[in-house]
C-alpha cells in the first residue's frame, strides 16, 4: 500500500500516524512474502497492532 496525500485529514499527527501505520502494513506484507521467519513475521506483525491501539486510544 502506498501513502497518497488524498488520504490526508489535514491533521500533520494524525498523517504521520497513518503514514507509520501504512509503513508498517507494508512491512508485514513484505515479511510474509519473502520468505522471513515465522518469528520476524510475528514481531512485526505484534508492532503493527501495538501501533494501532496506541493510535486508537
Amino acid at each position: 500500500m502506498q501513502w497518497k496525500e488524498e488520504f490526508s485529514v489535514g491533521v500533520d499527527a494524525f498523517d504521520q500516524d497513518h503514514k507509520i501505520l501504512f509503513d508498517l502494513v507494508n512491512q508485514f506484507e513484505i515479511a510474509g512474502t519473502t520468505g522471513k521467519s515465522d518469528e520476524h513475521i510475528v514481531a512485526v506483525l505484534e508492532t503493527l497492532v501495538d501501533y494501532t491501539k496506541t493510535h486508537f486510544k
